[in-house]
């Protein structure tokens, strides 16, 4: 309750997206690095893999526009096989114009394949618009679920597992799901979720 009225009184304070636009003036604030990993996967018949990994953009009245668009041009440039998403996609309330903006967003990246999970401030407000914009720029949300990578790739599994705090998180029924991929990628927004995974093998 307290947290509704919370957000309710950010929702009006912030009316008109103020504080994202008077951000986006201060140099360097919209510049974007990106971090590179190479991991050693175990042996198998797949092929070299290139995974994009973002997460809380937070889409919503405090974050730049600038920011996000330098941030998805970055991921373009860096020509994914697979996107991963980690939640928090909006901040405050999912209204229609930032939801269009998070559609054209991960739209914009051509990754072969795009995988998804939800984060506390999605599950806060309308996730289910979420789920359908996330959907319609062609990423699957997974909710408890287990998804194999296409061929070349499909000794690689993806579990995505709901929010542990705000959600329902369930590795069990992810792992039920498990074939026999050697390799094994959990995909959840909070590291809370780590605590969960007692007995199911994971690599990264």
């Amino acid at each position: 309750m307290r947290r509704a009225l919370l957000e309710s009184f950010l929702e009006a304070a912030y009316v008109g997206d103020w504080p994202a636009r008077l951000w986006s003036v201060v140099p360097g604030v919209a510049e974007v690095s990106v971090t590179r990993h190479s991991l050693t996967l175990p042996s198998g018949a797949g092929q070299r893999c290139r995974l994009a990994f973002v997460s809380d953009i937070h889409v919503g009245p405090t974050t730049p526009a600038s920011l996000l668009e330098n941030a998805f041009a970055a991921i373009r440039q860096a020509l994914p096989d697979v996107l991963l998403l980690g939640g928090d996609y909006v901040f405050l309330d999912a209204m229609p114009h930032r939801l269009s903006l998070l559609r054209s967003l991960v739209e914009s990246v051509p990754a072969r394949l795009k995988l998804a999970v939800l984060g506390n401030h999605d599950l806060w407000t309308l996730d289910g618009e979420i789920v359908r914009a996330l959907s319609s720029a062609g990423a699957r949300v997974l909710i408890n679920e287990a998804a194999v990578l296409p061929s070349p790739w499909s000794d690689i599994v993806v579990v995505g597992l709901d929010d542990p705090w705000t959600g329902r998180c369930d590795p069990l029924a992810a792992a039920r799901q498990l074939d026999a991929q050697p390799y094994r990628i959990v995909l959840c927004h909070s590291p809370d979720g780590l605590g969960l995974l007692a007995g199911l093998r994971f690599d990264l």
